[in-house]
């Protein structure tokens, strides 16, 4: 799992969330304007607030890049939610041998 390191800066979060996201959103016609909080158009702002406030992230790492994050956060009653599971484009699909 040396592969797998967690994340702390907001705007490294923000551009994976919103590069591998901004494929869904030119899909389905997503806007700024029609889907203002949708993660391809999502700032680093939100992610800060989100960290502050428990919000766990950890990416995968290829060679030197981050090419995928996943992130936890809980309540107080200990219910887990997964969140912000993203995958830039150009590494979806791949196997691994």
């Amino acid at each position: 799992m040396k592969n797998i390191i967690e994340i702390n800066d907001s705007k490294n979060i923000t551009t994976i969330l919103n590069r591998a996201f901004m494929t869904v959103a030119q899909q389905y016609n997503y806007t700024k304007d029609n889907a203002p909080e949708f993660p391809a158009f999502i700032n680093h702002n939100i992610i800060e607030k989100q960290l502050i406030s428990g919000l766990k992230m950890y990416g995968y790492k290829m060679n030197t890049e981050i090419v995928a994050c996943a992130g936890y956060s809980y309540n107080k009653d200990q219910v887990y939610f997964i969140e912000r599971l993203a995958t830039l484009p150009e590494y979806r699909h791949l196997r691994r041998v």
